[in-house]
């Protein structure tokens, strides 16, 4: 397997930091996390905790008064039905 100089130098520095102990170990993170990036894009699995900081990020982008405007009741929802 043949690396770059600039990865191998990251990988270098990951490893000297200590948080990864081998090579192999640092490589399996990195596949994980293309893995992880891969299905996002296909539209497949994406891990709780991920969903939850897209979920959380969306409702602090919605402005509060949307949710507010809405009419719910019963007879707006079953208007124009003929009841």
């Amino acid at each position: 397997m043949s690396i770059s100089p600039e990865n191998q130098k990251l990988l270098d520095e990951v490893l000297a930091s200590g948080r990864f102990k081998t090579h192999d170990e640092a490589l399996e993170e990195a596949l994980r996390l293309l893995k992880e990036q891969q299905a996002e894009k296909n539209g497949g699995h994406v891990p709780v905790e991920q969903w939850r900081e897209k979920f959380k990020a969306h409702l602090d982008s919605t402005p509060e008064s949307a949710a507010s405007s809405l009419d719910d009741s019963r007879a707006s929802i079953y208007e124009g039905r003929g009841e």
